[in-house]
């Protein structure tokens, strides 16, 4: 299953990304004249992490393709091109830069959604043997180092802890970071510091969120306006609250890896269908129904409202004022808490177990 010699040129990609990362790191210190201490420390981790980061997919490339088909990394590649495309409207709608930055949000998310799409259509078309291994690898390691390299541009990791989640979020937590990586792409292009501010820039980072174990843009890509997003081990929080708010999704990413986006979407595209009607029945409308049953009830979501940590609290759950019928209620759980808790834990044990006899009873390659 961890055949690296089957990946050729390997060692070669983990002097690269350590070269990389060192260039990376140092430009950027060099760029806001860090001092010497702050430089030598991060230089050092802009190395350490993206050779960790490409190691980590590497491995993670040969564990997932031994246990899933070429034609699963097809339609990853076919979702991640959708959400270029899904990116490109919400920095069209969201994005504070001007319009010369949003153009190029554009044409970075266009060739990205382009080139995934040819790599969807070169993987499904891929035989039962070993040929698509050095692909997933690839780009699994290229992923893996530059999540790597961000962590230690924008120091967003403890050092204690850097090193093994560079790894985890090349290996394990691949997709997350994959995703995390289109949000950072979002927020690089589509915004500037502050909605008011004449000259570009990314958006901001979170003061106070440095050196945690995730990376908190205070002004970054988000769904809707008024809820903080993440994606992996990237969010967008603008309170401290909201940070550790969404941190527990960032130990979802960690803990259970690809299990959770995947399973996170199942729920609220079946869940979604269901509560449409269901509003449509009640009267509630066919938005506010989708929204409560895929986001509200998610149990990923039921998770993380409930949990207080940091400067949190549990908040309640509710449907967004912005999709609530004048006269109906903004507080439709369909699952209160005393269901809502058993149905998560079941739902999560559900995809852990039968992930786990995929491993067991259907490697994908010989």
């Amino acid at each position: 299953m961890f055949d690296i010699d089957l990946i050729p040129g390997w060692q070669t990609a983990l002097v690269v990304s350590a070269a990389t990362g060192l260039v990376f790191t140092l430009v950027a210190r060099l760029i806001e004249r860090s001092d010497g201490a702050k430089t030598a420390v991060t230089v050092v981790e802009g190395a350490l992490y993206a050779t960790l980061g490409a190691l980590g997919g590497l491995l993670g490339a040969l564990f997932f393709t031994y246990v899933l088909p070429p034609k699963f990394f097809a339609i990853a590649a076919f979702a991640l091109a959708a959400m270029c495309a899904v990116g490109i409207v919400l920095g069209l709608v969201h994005g504070t830069g001007g319009a010369a930055r949003k153009a190029v949000g554009i044409a970075v998310y266009a060739v990205l959604a382009i080139l995934l799409v040819i790599g969807g259509v070169a993987l499904w078309d891929a035989g039962d043997d070993t040929s698509h291994v050095l692909y997933i690898a690839s780009f699994l390691a290229a992923s893996g180092a530059s999540m790597g390299i961000s962590f230690a541009v924008y120091q967003s990791a403890h050092w204690a802890l850097g090193w093994l989640l560079a790894f985890v979020n090349g290996s394990w937590g691949a997709l997350g970071t994959l995703t995390g990586l289109l949000l950072h792409v979002g927020t690089w292009t589509f915004f500037s510091r502050d909605a008011s501010a004449p000259a570009p820039g990314a958006a901001r980072v979170l003061p106070n969120s440095e050196r945690r174990f995730f990376h908190c843009w205070q002004n970054g890509m988000r769904i809707m306006p008024d809820y903080f997003f993440s994606q992996g081990p990237v969010m967008t929080a603008w309170t401290q609250h909201g940070m550790w708010h969404e941190a527990v999704h960032v130990v979802q990413h960690y803990l259970f890896g690809p299990l959770m986006p995947i399973s996170y979407v199942a729920w609220a595209a079946v869940m979604g269908v269901a509560g449409a009607i269901v509003g449509l029945v009640k009267g509630n409308g066919i938005v506010h129904g989708a929204f409560a049953w895929a986001y509200v009830n998610n149990p990923w979501e039921v998770w993380e409202y409930n949990s207080a940590w940091g400067s949190s609290s549990p908040t309640p759950r509710k449907v967004s004022d912005a999709v609530v019928n004048p006269g109906k209620s903004a507080t439709d759980l369909v699952f209160g808490n005393a269901l809502a808790w058993p149905l998560t834990i079941a739902w999560i044990l559900l995809w852990v177990v039968g992930f786990a006899l995929l491993v067991v009873f259907a490697g994908g390659r010989p």
